[in-house]
């Protein structure tokens, strides 16, 4: 059969949450990206379905109208959960608890839940909207895998080699059952980086070699997606219910829908004495009415159903020489009970992708070592939390069942996504200078930056940013701060001064902005030449005077960037918001006298806390990352 030749910085194997999250990713930052699928379809029915406060955050950052507007038009928002116990012959509700994520840490969405083919759905929808998009390429099927391990440490090369091909049909089986009678010719496609998104059973995690280290447990849980017909008073409200007969969580759907997780029993320690292909709805069903005692259940419409197996599996490594990644279920096997699986997913690429822009841009591929360090410390931290919750829901009755507001304390914010914290890496300063063993031998020359946390006590290093409420100076329409920190693959550098009263202050702030904007600021240098001064470090202010007490655009060029097609920029200014009850500073534990500058990662979370007039150390933490080579530097234009 004859072949062709394509290159592409970019390859993302497999179409689901975490796939179509890097290729809302590449497409904001024009990346040249493709994403191929085996499937000829997304998901219609079933699959996961819980979505998080810090991935509708997430949602939100890409694009107007934004991803989360439209999950949220469709999705049930989890208001309450209710816990049921078991008490002398019945279940009786032990708690009625709120769920509140739109509470935790400067959050504002709340937890909702929404079929996984309709979240892929709204990705789509994105990607459709934004033009010249990344479109998805499906029947097409990976056949082999090659890295060329002496061009691995080349930034301009593309030494990855996947060879690729598309069904004549729309008949799907796995690369080894496919007859050449339904194939086309084969593409050979050279890429600098490829993704695998592929799931549980990933063709790019066995092309690689890697294994999934962990168990399987002999406990079996069946998934189920009906309009229930039932008098059981909380059907609509989340629920999690013990009795003697076993456990179920409710968790209420879009479209009257509810899905239910039973607990079918146990088998034998190997397992042969169950075999799921022989449940039926109605056997989960019968089982479901004995744990639900004395409330009927019945159903007319079943949507979807599927058995799983209780285990937790991890893979040793997320990459491999930092040129092939592996993000989601490809990596991470759990069980569903904590609805954690898709978020924590689509996190994954979410926070690899936009480091994969930055080393195609820079040349510094160290950065991408920091996606198996972080990540793989949330999936560590996913497994045990998971082990924990699977255990509530299989040991029955307990003292947790009937007190499950104090349980559910332990892994709620890290379930929600708002607390995962990544460790000091070059990508977070730590707080103190590192101790002499842990210096960076691979990257002896680059200096170690330490952040000052006591100047903005409420902020925790490697956690996202919160977003409070703060007044667009020039228009006085109060937003979110998430608002000004889309995702869009700039750095911001956040600069509190507090008040302007003084004029001492705002001279001292108009020579740093004229410190910034000087050909050799450390912006300058991390910015290709003719590109304009805002492409990669976005400066933002936020002020606490009254918006009238002074003219903002008498202040440098960099606070306001002007370009000649759109004027000034005018979004990068604001006071903090009183109007609402909200004081930013007061929140972010800033004192207005003393002031600070924060950084922030394109994905949204802190990478520094320092001194508001100390250039010099903030210069030092972006040269370490961001400093172009001469041949990027003289580039005319910057893909961000």
């Amino acid at each position: 059969m004859s072949s062709s030749t394509s290159e592409v910085d970019l390859l993302i194997i497999g179409a689901g949450p975490a796939g179509l999250m890097a290729a809302a990713w590449a497409s904001s930052c024009k990346l040249n990206a493709r994403i191929i699928d085996e499937k000829d379809a997304r998901v219609r029915t079933g699959q996961a379905d819980g979505l998080h406060c810090r991935t509708l955050e997430i949602m939100d950052s890409f694009g107007s109208p934004s991803i989360a507007h439209e999950i949220l038009g469709q999705a049930c928002v989890i208001k309450e959960i209710s816990s049921w116990a078991w008490y002398e012959d019945c279940i009786e509700r032990s708690e009625s608890i709120r769920s509140g994520e739109e509470d935790l840490l400067g959050s504002r969405y709340p937890q909702v839940s929404l079929c996984q083919g309709s979240v892929e759905q709204a990705f789509l929808n994105f990607l459709e909207r934004d033009g010249d998009s990344i479109r998805i390429e499906r029947n097409l099927t990976p056949l082999r895998l090659h890295v060329d391990q002496a061009q691995v440490g080349d930034h301009h090369a593309y030494p990855v080699e996947v060879h690729v091909q598309q069904l004549r049909d729309d008949e799907l089986a796995s690369p080894d059952q496919i007859s050449d009678s339904k194939m086309t010719a084969v593409e050979i496609v050279r890429a600098k980086y490829v993704l695998g998104t592929d799931g549980a059973h990933s063709w790019t995690r066995k092309a690689l070699g890697l294994r999934m280290e962990g168990d399987r447990t002999n406990k079996h849980f069946a998934v189920m997606d009906l309009i229930p017909l039932s008098d059981f008073p909380d059907i609509r409200i989340s629920c999690v219910i013990h009795s003697l007969s076993g456990s179920i969580m409710t968790l209420p759907r879009e479209g009257g829908l509810v899905r239910f997780y039973v607990q079918l029993g146990e088998s034998s320690i190997t397992g042969r004495d169950f075999d799921r292909s022989t449940v039926s709805a109605d056997d989960i069903i019968k089982i479901a009415r004995k744990i639900m005692h004395p409330y009927t259940l019945d159903y007319d419409h079943c949507d979807w159903f599927s058995v799983y197996t209780v285990g937790q599996r991890l893979a040793e490594i997320f990459s491999h020489h930092d040129r092939v990644f592996l993000a989601g279920d490809a990596v991470h096997t759990h069980s569903p009970t904590m609805g954690a699986g898709m978020n924590v997913s689509m996190q994954d690429s979410y926070n690899l992708v936009w480091k994969i822009v930055t080393a195609i841009r820079t040349g510094n591929r160290s950065i991408l070592a920091t996606y198996n360090t972080e990540r793989l410390a949330v999936a560590k931290e996913l497994m045990v939390k998971d082990r924990a919750m699977s255990d509530f829901y299989c040991d029955g009755p307990s003292v947790n069942s009937k007190s499950y507001q104090k349980f559910r304390e332990d892994f709620r914010d890290f379930v929600s996504g708002v607390a995962v914290q990544y460790s000091p890496t070059i990508l977070t300063s730590p707080v103190e200078k590192d101790p002499p063993e842990h210096k960076d031998i691979q990257q002896p020359h680059r200096q170690k930056i330490s952040s000052m946390p006591s100047l903005a006590t409420n902020l925790v290093l490697g956690q996202r940013i919160p977003s409070y409420l703060v007044t667009n100076h020039f228009t006085a329409e109060v937003v979110h701060l998430h608002s000004a920190l889309k995702s869009t693959g700039h750095w911001r550098i956040l600069l509190f001064p507090g008040t302007f009263s003084g004029r001492y202050v705002f001279e001292r702030y108009c020579d740093l902005g004229q410190r910034l904007e000087a050909p050799n600021s450390f912006v300058r240098t991390c910015t290709p030449i003719s590109a304009p001064i805002d492409s990669i470090i976005e400066v933002l202010t936020i002020h606490t005077d009254d918006r009238n007490d002074f003219d903002a655009l008498s202040l440098p060029n960099i606070f306001h960037p002007w370009r000649a097609d759109k004027g000034h920029q005018y979004w990068r200014i604001f006071a903090k918001d009183n109007d609402q009850g909200e004081d930013v500073y007061k929140a972010f534990g800033i004192y207005e006298r003393i002031g600070c500058a924060v950084v922030v990662r394109p994905d949204q979370h802190v990478a520094y806390i320092g001194d508001l007039w100390d250039l010099e150390s903030l210069g030092r933490f972006f040269e370490n990352i961001l400093a172009l080579k001469n041949d990027e530097r003289d580039r005319k234009g910057v893909n961000v």
